[in-house]
Order: structure tokens, then sequence, then C-alpha cells
């Protein structure tokens, strides 16, 4: 008896209740249910990489330095749950910091995600931030290395790449502007339309052939799969939803190490 006449409770034991368990099932009735419209576009890798790095190349007009490729027959559409949207932030060395804008995405059951694949969730739209350099050259490596043992060897020739930004559609571009005669220059409908994702200039108008302009435009939301390995989870041999981390596509890449 306590001292108000109240008589104590043997406390109750976790093995006095049966056992919970979440069907893998109900599970993904809640995604199909409640989640969000996604198309999926799953990743091979791009054969730019260097072969000293084994990294991607920064210029590659395929991956543009992402290091993947999406074919067209590995798209699909799916129903995911794309949660936790958060700007992370990691202090970084002495000064500084990187940011990274992560979600946790949950697809149904049927769904093995891989690193790289890429998701655009529907309805959701992303401001980025791009610098481009104009009609920018590269030199294959092997091709200077032959050069340079042979003086016989003809100079390699430079293509011109297209001016092809980040993501794959872009619904408006809200700025564009370089810097000419010591003064910022912005562009206008007159000096360029865009195609798809790729800025086409007016002949005689923008910045010169490699210089550099910096782009302000809104794109449907895409986030890839992180480096970590997608998490598999299973109580006994009953398997449930695979659960990785996704990236914002414009903060997700890897140094071009030479």
């Amino acid at each position: 008896m306590s001292r108000r006449g109240t008589e104590l409770l043997v406390e109750a034991s976790v093995a006095d209740f049966p056992a919970f368990h979440i069907d893998p099932h109900h599970l993904n009735d809640l995604i199909e249910t409640h989640g969000t419209p996604c198309e999926l576009r799953k990743a091979v890798w791009c054969p730019c990489r260097r072969i000293e790095t084994a990294k991607p190349r920064a210029g590659c007009p395929h991956c543009r330095g992402l290091g993947f490729c999406y074919p067209e027959d590995m798209r699909e559409h799916v129903i995911a749950f794309v949660l936790n949207r958060m700007p992370r932030r990691n202090m970084v060395a002495a000064v500084g910091e990187i940011v990274t804008g992560t979600v946790t995405i949950t697809f149904p059951l049927g769904f093995l995600p891989g690193q790289g694949d890429m998701l655009f969730p529907e309805g959701e739209e992303q401001v980025i931030h791009e610098t481009i350099w104009r009609a920018e050259k590269q030199v294959e490596d092997r091709k200077v290395r032959a050069r340079a043992e042979d003086v016989r060897t003809l100079a390699p020739r430079q293509r011109p790449a297209d001016d092809t930004l980040l993501y794959p559609a872009v619904h408006e571009v809200e700025h564009l502007h370089w810097i000419a005669a010591g003064k910022l220059r912005r562009g206008t409908m007159a000096d360029f339309t865009v195609k798809g994702n790729r800025v086409v200039w007016t002949k005689g108008r923008g910045p010169e052939a490699g210089g550099a302009y910096v782009v302000r435009y809104r794109a449907p939301a895409a986030y890839v799969v992180r480096p970590a390995e997608p998490l598999y989870r299973a109580e006994g041999t009953s398997g449930y939803p695979y659960r990785v981390e996704g990236q914002r596509l414009d903060k997700y890449g890897v140094p071009d190490l030479r």
C-alpha cells in the first residue's frame, strides 16, 4: 500500500504483449496510396571516365560530369515516398560550408534502386544557379600525349561543345548575365533561346567563346540516389520496400581529378 492507500501494481513486461509485425504489403499499400507520382530514370556508368582516376570528365557532353547516362529504355513511372527534405550544411576545412539538399526516398516493393538513379517527383520545381563557359573546348588527353611524343603528329582538333544546362528540362530562365568590358551584361530573348536544356545564342550576341556566363533557371526537381547502397530491410525472409537517400541534382557531382 502507498501512503495514499493506493495499491501498487506490478509493472508489465514487454513479454506480456504479442509481437508487433509490419506486413510489407501493408506498407506497400501506404506508399501507393499516399506517395508521390515520380519518373524514375535508371543510371549506367558513362564511358567518359578517365583512365588515370576512373572519375568522369567534367566537360563530357553525355553525362555533364555526373558520371552516369540515362538510356531512354530504362525510364519508368513509380509512386514513392519522397520525404524529409532538408538543406544539410556541413562545415569543411577552416572556413566555409557545403550545402547539400537531401531527401529520403522509399520505393514500393519490386523496385531495386541503384547508385546514380534519378527521380523526378511530379509537381515539384527547383531553382538552379549554373555557370556555363560558352562553346567550351576540350582536348582528349591521349591525343595531347601522342603529339608530345612525336612532334610530327598533327595538333588535336578542338570541337566546341554545346552550351548544355545540367537539368534535362528547363521551365523558365529567370536571369542570365555575363561580364563584358568590365560591366555586367544581362541577356534578353533577343540574345538567346533555350531548346530543351541547350542555350542557343543569336549570332553576334552574348559572351565570346570560352567566356563564362551565369544562368538562374527553374526546372523540375531531380534527385540522384547517393553513393551509399540502397538499404535492404527484412524480417526473416520478408523483404520491405527499399529506402535510399537522394541528393539534389545540382548538388551531386564528382570532381574531375586529372
